[in-house]
């Protein structure tokens, strides 16, 4: 049986989205490797001119999200342990960062959907990162 290649799934349009979508989501990690991750753990972000966290401004305690540009950060620099204890989600996130670009990035050079998703999958995979997000971060304020 001769080998024939099938269609692809993805017109133009759709390919091209998939690619700048793609690209802009490896700019995420050349931003934090050009950031010194700041040594108490949080606070890396105001090298970007971000102000300080309201949150912990406000109440004195780190919202769930503090520490997440510290965490990518040292990750992208092979330190795994110190964006561990920065806000180990950064870990997570880093890693759905990284599926989802190379899912995009495939599916937009070869035209094939290398996943379904759509945006039922994208709000759930959303929303239990912010439930697992709000759940270490009560777990974690005992101890700031």
């Amino acid at each position: 049986m001769p080998f024939t290649e099938s269609k692809p799934t993805l017109d133009l349009p759709e390919r091209f989205k998939m690619l700048v979508v793609s690209m802009l989501m490896m700019v995420i990690p050349a931003v934090a490797l050009r950031l010194e991750p700041e040594p108490k753990g949080f606070g890396t972000h105001q090298q970007l001119g971000l102000p300080e966290c309201l949150f912990r401004q406000m109440f004195g305690l780190p919202c769930p999200h503090c520490g997440m540009t510290t965490s990518f950060s040292h990750l992208v620099r092979g330190q795994v342990g110190s964006a561990m204890r920065a806000n180990p989600m950064g870990i997570l996130l880093a890693a759905l960062l990284g599926c989802l670009c190379t899912v995009m990035l495939w599916s937009g050079l070869t035209g094939r959907r290398a996943a379904n998703l759509n945006g039922t999958l994208l709000a759930r995979i959303g929303l239990t990162y912010l439930v697992m997000s709000i759940l270490l971060w009560l777990v974690r304020i005992p101890f700031w």
